[in-house]
């Protein structure tokens, strides 16, 4: 069984003198595959395999800026579901009666969108946090004009504000082709 998660956090802290200012981002990504495959062996070490995957993913994300004693916070999490297809091509070869070495190429399509979540607004002057539900978008938050950044929100539509550029709809790609080796142990 496969098992995806990708987690990154990154602090920036600005000082100078007696004023400080730090910018946390801390987005994360899990994904989950069912896989359904047949498998056909025209000869002992020759083995196609053809199947199809059932995704869960769920991505998170949260955003902290602090300015001296103030604070903003932005943090949400979406989740999704899709199918994907795959196929594959694998040589083993066996190494004594309970040990084979397997090498595998496998192409699969598998994009997952359709994200869908609550993401919620915090700062030092609130008492109860504001909450958005809808979908998750990818965009550049430009904060000069030569300077932006990627981000991800929940919104309920497409960010189209100023500051906001490339807004699309999130999508997470596991299109491609794997190679994979690893050993078999028959008891």
């Amino acid at each position: 069984m496969d098992y995806f998660s990708s987690k990154k956090e990154t602090v920036i802290a600005f000082e100078k003198e007696t004023i400080s200012d730090k910018y946390t981002a801390a987005p994360e990504i899990t994904v989950l595959p069912v896989k359904l495959s047949i498998a056909f062996y025209p000869v002992s070490f020759l083995a196609f395999r053809i199947g199809a995957s059932y995704y869960f993913a769920k991505c998170r994300y949260f955003y902290r800026i602090e300015h001296e004693e103030t604070w903003k916070e932005w943090q949400g999490e979406a989740k999704a579901r899709n199918v994907g297809f795959w196929g594959g091509l694998g040589f083993e070869w066996n190494m004594g009666t309970h040990l084979a070495l397997i090498i595998e190429a496998v192409s699969q399509f598998a994009p997952i969108k359709g994200f869908q979540g609550t993401g919620t607004y915090m700062d030092s002057t609130m008492t109860e946090p504001a909450a958005e539900e809808g979908k998750l978008y990818a965009y550049e938050g430009k904060i000069s004009s030569v300077v932006s950044y990627p981000l991800l929100f929940i919104r309920n539509k497409l960010p189209s504000e100023g500051g906001v550029e490339n807004a699309r709809e999130a999508e997470v790609e596991f299109t491609g082709v794997i190679l994979r080796a690893g050993f078999r142990i028959k008891f």
